[in-house]
């Protein structure tokens, strides 16, 4: 801790205390603080934080929480019983992240301008330091890249406090082990080949449901109960239900109408409804090649301290591949490298071969960007989901359908159907409408629906979580740095693996613009027809406005220097449609 800066131990008087509540109370807490000295603060924070209040849990928007974020945006007179409370409060009061990390760094910052005024730390201080430290490190807080800059900022500066030097390799170490990211595809669930082919069948007869359905005047059975139970019979099995298309009690919004089919008729914006294009489903085959196809997406979180796919980097995590690594790691956080990062990654990539080195950040850069956080391949990944949870949830409640001949099967077919344009959410059109009108007809003796692994129950309507995939500022300085690294050492796939990590990176679900910044550039100064026809189609593709026009400034600037007029560009990165 720093010591005492003068003499004595004056503790503060009741009145003071009382007063402090008082105006605290009345939301007066900076008002009361401002004339108080340094020392007072001081000794009413200690009062204060030793009774019960401090001790029960502090929220960042109640009265003591408050009152407690008051203290630390002012100066206090720094002594040890003083930080080891204020340590104390903050590592107890740590459900809430965000405000875990706010109090820390208006502490840090009263720590640092005591040692800055002469003040000295105790080994019990940088030991309690340290502590604190490690607990932001461990339990990160992600929001806005300034925030996640400004805890940074802590870290460092409580570890100089501490006079710690964190080991660069060490600290690589622990983030080589990732934990199974929540989206990795489960286990299909028994008999999926057979529900596959089920779902299919549905998917058909929705089809030609949904045409006879669109047509100008609704067909005879949607008026007559007589020509609906011929149309759809009675097996036994599902109860058929005439004029479910006029229920009321959807559980929707009122000013969502959904009786006579009018999702599926009148569609739009005007009505808020989804267009109708059809119910999604896979034979067992096209499943499998999808789930290949999305299986980097759904194995890696880039939320998270950790390094995804840390292996392609750093496989044997050897001494020399260790330190690789904490270079990428260590990518200044700048929008150009500097020499200083840059003579340190030569000599880095020097210890295990250049065309190694090079080999291993086109790999792991594959993992970002192939397929890629884009919008589509994240719903393609959600249906792979929900499509194995909906196989374990009809396997669940209908596992008598197996033993049925085909006739009975297609009629059951056309019923599911029917149910999933009737009962609509308003969202999409899925299997999920039938499953939620028999979990509502049977409630409440629905049976839960499983996942098909041991990671609990998890009730339809779960999505994938998105978030997974928004870059720690961690992650994408080391997606920076295997960028720059890349572009040191170019190759025959540099610019498609640029071009990809681009369109990627800038892509709204993960908006990593620094990462995009730094492929656009490398694509910039690659210097070759191929690179300005892929800064010619991203500039096309891109929606965004503010970086299109950097991409337009850096293809100028790039063809300038090819000596390509402007008026040439626009034929670059076109589609050729097989004419030459």
């Amino acid at each position: 801790m720093l010591k005492r800066l003068f003499g004595g131990e004056p503790k503060p008087a009741p009145s003071l205390v009382e007063a402090w509540k008082g105006a605290a109370s009345e939301r007066r807490g900076h008002e009361f603080l401002m004339p108080l000295s340094p020392e007072q603060r001081a000794d009413l924070l200690i009062a204060l934080a030793t009774e019960a209040q401090f001790r029960i849990g502090l929220e960042p928007g109640d009265m003591d929480g408050l009152a407690f974020t008051s203290f630390l945006r002012f100066d206090l007179r720094l002594r040890s019983d003083l930080i080891a409370i204020v340590v104390r409060v903050i590592l107890e009061n740590d459900r809430h992240s965000g405000y875990t990390h706010m109090l820390s760094h208006d502490f840090a910052n009263i720590l640092n301008r005591g040692a800055q005024a002469g003040g000295v730390l105790t080994r019990s201080d940088r030991i309690l330091l340290v502590k604190l430290a490690d607990r932001l490190e461990k339990n990160p807080h992600r929001s806005l890249r300034e925030s996640e800059r400004e805890t940074r900022e802590t870290i460092a500066t409580l570890n100089r406090l501490a006079q710690r030097t964190p080991d660069a390799l060490s600290a690589i170490s622990e983030r080589l082990d990732a934990e199974p990211s929540c989206n990795r595809l489960r286990p299909p669930p028994p008999f999926f080949d057979f529900w596959c082919d089920f779902f299919v069948a549905v998917s058909r007869e929705a089809d030609m449901l949904a045409k006879e359905l669109k047509a100008k005047n609704l067909p005879d059975w949607t008026r007559s109960e007589a020509k609906f139970a011929e149309r759809f019979p009675e097996d036994g099995l599902v109860p058929r239900e005439f004029a479910i298309w006029r229920r009321s009690e959807l559980g929707l919004p009122a000013s969502w109408d959904r009786t006579d089919f009018k999702p599926l008729r009148n569609a739009g914006r005007r009505t808020g409804f989804a267009e109708y294009r059809g119910i999604r489903s896979l034979g067992r085959e096209a499943f499998d090649a999808l789930s290949a196809e999305v299986a980097t997406l759904a194995d890696h979180d880039w939320s998270r301290n950790w390094i995804p796919a840390a292996d392609l980097l750093a496989a044997d995590r050897k001494a020399d591949d260790l330190a690789f690594v904490a270079v990428l790691a260590e990518t200044p956080d700048t929008p150009t490298p500097g020499k200083a990062w840059l003579k340190r990654l030569r000599a880095a990539a020097d210890a295990i071969g250049v065309e190694e080195a090079r080999r291993r950040v086109a790999a792991w850069l594959e993992v970002f960007h192939r397929p890629g956080a884009l919008a589509d391949r994240i719903e393609d990944l959600n249906f792979c989901h929900a499509y194995g949870l909906m196989a374990a949830t009809f396997e669940l409640n209908f596992p008598a359908w197996r033993s049925l001949d085909a006739e009975a099967l297609a009629r059951l077919a056309r019923w599911v159907a029917l149910v999933c344009l009737a009962y609509p959410d308003g969202h999409r059109w899925s299997l999920h409408a039938f499953v939620q009108w028999e979990r509502d007809r049977r409630a409440p003796d629905a049976p839960k629906i499983i996942y098909p692994d041991d990671r609990g129950q998890s009730y339809f309507g779960w999505g994938i979580a998105t978030n997974v995939y928004r870059l720690t500022l961690e992650n994408e300085l080391l997606l920076r740095g295997a960028i720059w690294a890349l572009a040191e050492g170019p190759g025959p796939d540099t610019v498609e693996i640029l071009e990809r990590t681009a369109t990627v990176a800038i892509d709204r679900v993960l908006r990593a613009r620094a990462a995009a910044n730094a492929a656009l550039n490398a694509l910039a100064a690659e210097d070759s027809p191929a690179a300005l026809e892929a800064l010619t189609r991203l500039r096309r593709a891109i929606k965004d406005k503010a970086i299109a026009n950097m991409v337009a400034k850096l293809l100028a600037k790039a063809a300038a220097k090819q000596g390509i007029a402007a008026a040439d560009l626009e034929e670059l990165g076109a589609p050729s449609y097989g004419f030459h």
